[in-house]
Formats: structure tokens, C-alpha cells, sequence
């Protein structure tokens, strides 16, 4: 069954306001070309969404002959959204506007405990980037906290945890009445893998492989993320890749497993705990390129097998996605190494286009993403 006039309508108006969000001054004429709209069907849109403060006119723009057009532009930064990141060792903060935009960012070396002590400097941690950014308050609509966990379709309830981590499962309870925001949890790769959708503008069929500290990923469909029956999908990081008696033991317990082989902390552990310092160095270093070597073999051998299972693009993301670019071409003479019968199209490996900060910024986004929905849908 066909989409209803309504249906289309808000599907347009959706599409006008994501267009005008990731470009800076329109025309209708521009706006209409490049959505393949009419003009009448833009100046509707137009209309809907200044009404709701969304755009605004700025007069006439540039013309290089003829009647001049007008010009309109998105007003980003109507409302904001703080999104965090919390991995083992470290907080990031970011506060982001409706386009996606950091406006503020800070991150820290910060462990959080299962104590009311460690909770609370946390929230005060929060309020005090908040302070410090300078942003009005009453444009923040919430905050989304990203974690290494699995997490239900509510953003509430935490089923498990990367066992490193030493916050309760009860997280979401016991911060709703320290942060004086509306509150919502979210796993850290789904999270990176919206604002790595959100940047490529993206409707297609793609992998996140999110490789940190700990190993994740999403799967996406047409572009939105495909949780799975249970939101177990995407936990790529414990699948075998090992299966010796000796292979190494993750801390889920298990041995063999994706996050034992390529977790970033094996390449910082090797520099004194420094990603950045193991990568700068890494062109003149035996020591670590013989550790990279091995790490690019294991990574291969994931790719290769994700290649098998899904068959499409795979975006490398997380701390190795801001250093795999010069290895790329590495990679995929690995992964066509491990089956000649690969096309150059079968072995589809790309870097993150987010590099920073982009599971707090996919955390950030489910707030934005409910507004701007929210509006179109009144």
C-alpha cells in the first residue's frame, strides 16, 4: 500500500528540513532541483517549517542576472542536545545543535564506580560542561549517555555491560534525578553508527565495525540501524575469531573472541598507553610495526568475515578509524589475500567519515532526531 497524501506531505517536509540542516543558505529553486520537488511543494514545506522557527528568510541572495532569489537558511541552534560517552577510562562531552554541529566539546580521563560518590562527580562533571560551554539552557532538550552495554529500545533498561565497566545496570535510575534533563541511554556502536549515517547522508546498506577500547558494531538497512529481535545485533566484537586452545581470553571470559584480537588498548598498551604516539610513530618503529603487522592480520580476518556473512560496504570506526586511512589499501589486499575469488566490488572497506567524538554524538542525535520528527508530525 501507497504512502497517503499526509504521508507524502511529511516525507517532503522532512526532506526539505534535512537538506536545509546540512546546507547553509537555499533557494526554493535549489531546494526543488536537488530533492527532485516542485516548487509549489518547497514554498509549502517553506512555509510549515518557519511557522515552527525552524528556517528563516534572509532576503534576497546573489544573482549573477535576473530577478534575484530568496534566500533561506536552517536555525541550527534553535534547540541543542548533550551527548556523553562513557567507556572505562575516560567521559566525553558534547553538546550538539539540530544540524549535528558540535557547539561544545570536552573529554577527560574518568572512571565511574558503582558508588553514590562517583555518580554524583559525574553529574557534577556534566553540569559543570554545561556551565562552561555558555549555551542557554532551555535549548537543551535532554541528554543521551553512550555506553559499552546492551540497552532496550526504551533507553532505559541495561540487559549487560562490557565487563570492565563497574556502573550499575540500575544506571538510568540512579542518574534521571542527578541530571535535570530528560535522560536516555544508548549502545556506544549504534550510537557512533547513526552519527556516521547522519554524516554520510546515507540510505544504503552498510557495516559500522566500531574498533576502541572494546569492539562493536551496527548493522544498517537502508539506512537506519537494525537493532535485531533482542538489540543484540551488531556485537561483533564477541564473535570467534580464535578458536585454539591458547587464543586469548576476553573479558567477557571467553577465549578467542574479536575484542581480545583488536581492541586499540593492544597499540596503546604498546606506546605506554598512547594511541596517537603508537601511530606517529609506527612508520619508523620495528617494535611497533611488528605489532601492527599481527593486529592488521587479525583485522583482516574480522573484515573478511563480516565481508562473508553481509556481503556490503564495511566503515571502519571508533579510536581506529582516526588512523586507518594510510592502511586501507593494506587491509583490503589482506581480506582479497584470504579469498582470491573476491572482486575488487566484494571487498568495499572505508574509514568513518564522524572521526571524533562519535558515539556521544549519535547519542546527542536521539534527541534531535525526536524533535525534528516531533515537528513534522503535529
Amino acid at each position: 500500500m501507497g504512502m497517503s497524501s499526509i504521508q507524502v506531505k511529511k516525507a517532503n517536509y522532512q526532506s526539505i528540513l534535512r537538506y536545509m540542516l546540512q546546507h547553509n543558505v537555499c533557494s526554493k529553486a535549489e531546494i526543488a532541483s536537488e530533492l527532485g520537488l516542485s516548487i509549489p511543494t518547497v514554498a509549502q514545506g517553506l512555509k510549515y517549517l518557519g511557522e515552527k522557527g525552524m528556517i528563516t528568510s534572509i532576503g534576497t541572495m546573489d544573482s549573477a542576472g535576473g530577478r534575484k532569489a530568496v534566500g533561506y537558511e536552517s536555525v541550527r541552534d534553535l534547540k541543542l542536545s548533550v551527548g556523553v560517552e562513557i567507556t572505562a577510562n575516560h567521559v566525553g562531552v558534547v553538546i550538539i545543535n539540530l544540524s549535528l554541529n558540535m557547539v561544545y566539546s570536552k573529554r577527560v580521563r574518568m572512571k565511574i564506580y558503582d558508588t553514590d560518590s562517583s555518580y554524583d562527580r559525574f553529574a557534577q562533571f556534566l553540569n559543570d560542561c554545561i556551565e562552561e560551554s555558555g549555551v542557554q539552557k532551555d535549548r537543551i532538550m535532554g541528554v543521551g549517555i553512550s555506553l559499552p552495554a546492551i540497552i532496550d529500545e526504551s533507553g532505559r533498561r541495561i540487559f549487560s555491560m562490557n565487563e570492565e565497566m563497574r556502573i550499575s545496570h540500575d544506571f538510568y535510575s540512579i542518574m534521571k534525578d542527578r541530571i535535570p534533563y530528560p535522560l536516555v541511554l544508548c549502545n556506544d556502536a549504534n550510537c557512533a553508527a547513526q552519527a556516521e549515517i547522519t554524516a554520510r547522508n546515507t540510505t544504503e546498506d552498510e557495516i559500522y565495525f566500531l574498533v576502541s577500547q572494546s569492539v562493536g558494531g551496527a548493522i544498517i538497512r537502508h539506512g537506519i540501524i537494525d537493532q535485531g529481535d533482542t538489540c543484540r545485533a551488531g556485537e561483533f566484537g564477541h564473535m570467534t575469531l580464535h578458536a585454539e586452545p591458547d587464543a586469548r581470553r576476553c573479558y567477557c571470559g571467553r577465549i578467542g573472541c574479536v575484542n581480545a584480537y583488536l581492541s586499540t588498548s593492544i597499540l596503546a598498551e604498546t606506546a605506554e598507553g598512547d594511541l596517537q604516539h603508537f601511530f606517529d610513530e609506527l612508520p619508523n618503529n620495528r617494535d611497533y610495526h611488528a605489532v601492527w603487522e599481527e593486529y592488521l592480520e587479525n583485522l583482516s580476518l574480522a573484515i573478511h568475515n563480516l565481508n562473508m556473512c553481509f556481503n556490503r560496504r564495511v566503515i571502519i570506526g571508533g579510536y581506529l578509524g582516526q588512523y586507518i586511512d594510510p592502511y586501507l589499501e593494506d587491509v583490503r589486499k589482506l581480506v582479497r589475500y584470504r579469498d582470491p575469488a573476491l572482486t575488487e566490488r566484494d571487498i568495499q572497506i572505508e574509514s568513518s567519515r564522524q572521526k571524533n567524538s562519535a558515539s556521544a554524538i549519535g547519542a546527542g542525535s536521539i534527541h534531535i532526531l525526536s524533535y525534528v520528527n516531533g515537528l513534522i508530525e503535529d
